[in-house]
């Protein structure tokens, strides 16, 4: 693998595998991605191959192919709002649960989350992404920078709501804080002239220069 290739990869890995790296390349770790759209499958096999990973989303529609359901080793399609949905999911069982910009869609994110908790093994992580306070403020922009950009967010998320309701479902933080990838700001001069050259402007590429997400990671102890 030449030098660009190595360095496009390390660029392009999401800001939550390099948070959860230490469990995710355990070879056999079983992994919940929940909210798995945007080719999320084949992105997490391409860089943990040796994985057991396990999809949930409410539809076959959210930007993925056939390719990327082929690739999950079990595909979970539930609606996250019926308990008795979430409940199918077998207990005790996961390494990593990925959890990224979903609650805050959700009526009942807090009774999702508490009931996800319990799918964790001794030991497993959960990680779980939303949009921060600052989102609330940011100017709006198509593809969401304004919190308020999205009509489907209902619930927005204090990072202090979230520690409180992991730390209240038995869960010990390891970090909770905004969420800033360095890399993706090094690099973010190199995205937005790539995007602005396309005319299709993404808000995803300043999240992190702005702070518009925050994050949890936190194990089951």
């Amino acid at each position: 693998m030449n030098l660009i290739k190595k360095t496009f990869e390390w660029g392009a890995k999401p800001f939550s595998f390099d948070v959860c790296h230490q469990w995710l390349r355990v070879p056999g770790a079983k992994i919940l991605d929940v909210g798995c759209g945007n080719g999320s499958p084949t992105r997490t096999k391409h860089y943990y191959p040796q994985c057991i990973y396990h999809g949930v989303d409410c539809t076959l529609e959210y930007n993925n192919k056939p390719d990327d359901f082929n690739l999950c080793d079990q595909f979970w399609l539930l609606n996250l709002e019926k308990t008795e949905d979430v409940l199918k999911l077998p207990q005790d069982l996961y390494n990593v649960i990925l959890c990224s910009h979903v609650i805050e869609h959700l009526k009942q994110g807090d009774i999702v989350i508490q009931t996800l908790f319990k799918k964790l093994r001794k030991g497993g992580i959960i990680y779980i992404e939303t949009p921060s306070e600052k989102s609330l403020h940011l100017p709006s922009m198509k593809g969401t920078l304004n919190f308020y950009d999205d009509p489907t967010h209902i619930r927005f998320w204090p990072l202090e709501d979230l520690i409180k309701l992991i730390t209240s479902c038995g869960g010990k933080i390891l970090k909770a804080k905004i969420r800033r990838s360095w890399k993706r700001i090094l690099f973010s001069p190199i995205y937005i002239s790539r995007i602005l050259l396309s005319k299709k402007l993404v808000a995803s590429t300043l999240w992190d220069i702005t702070g518009f997400a925050h994050f949890v990671l936190a194990v089951k102890e």
